[in-house]
């Protein structure tokens, strides 16, 4: 199925009242929630929000013929406590209360952003480059105390993990979040930070 793109801004001057809430219903029906998280009007806002950033700064994303399903994280297996989101194409589990400082809407925002660079970039940048623009769109980095760039045992760490090519682990995502703090992100899609990618290679 053709996926396309989401053009709200391209509305008529004359009918921007009108025009402003479809657009707001469509982003929010690109959005399905279900079971718990389903009625949830901050949870709901904050996806809609999202969407219209990720928009805004030229990611391809969901529609109201191509949504993504939000469900509420199940708490056993491989889904352990200190998660409390996970993303696959389409699909995002949530964890409704989550333990510690952030918030269930920085998570959600988290994984959008891996949906939308999903259907952006088609999987072109490495695994540390997706994590990293997450992190900076979540908000998350504003919460957590990632003071200073990570020291040089943490940062090899993190090179090893990324010439790996598979998730991080936890060690490796604080020292990564680190590097963001410090070095930012660039909002544009499928892009990459030089100053970060230079300092992994």
């Amino acid at each position: 199925m053709r996926r396309v793109p989401f053009r709200g801004r391209s509305l008529q001057k004359g009918h921007s009242g009108a025009f402003r809430g479809v657009a707001i219903l469509e982003a929010a029906a690109a959005i399905l929630f279900f079971g718990i998280l389903a009625g949830q009007p901050e949870l709901e806002r904050c996806g809609t929000n999202a969407l219209h950033e990720l928009a805004a700064h030229g990611y391809e994303i969901p529609t109201r013929s191509d949504p993504v399903r939000v469900y509420a994280a199940r708490t056993e297996g491989s889904f352990s406590s200190s998660h409390a989101g996970g993303w696959r194409p389409g699909v995002i589990s949530l964890r409704p209360n989550p333990r510690g400082d952030i918030h269930a809407d920085a998570y959600l925002r988290h994984e959008l952003m891996h949906e939308a660079s999903f259907r952006t970039c088609s999987e072109k940048l490495p695994l540390w480059a997706e994590e990293a623009a997450a992190m900076a769109f979540s908000g998350e980095l504003a919460v957590q105390s990632v003071a200073g760039p990570p020291s040089e045992i943490e940062l090899d760490h993190l090179k090893k993990q990324a010439r790996i090519g598979t998730g991080l682990d936890p060690g490796s995502n604080m020292s990564l979040a680190r590097l963001v703090a410090v070095h930012g992100w660039p909002r544009q899609p499928c892009t990459v930070s030089a100053e970060i990618e230079r300092l992994l290679r």
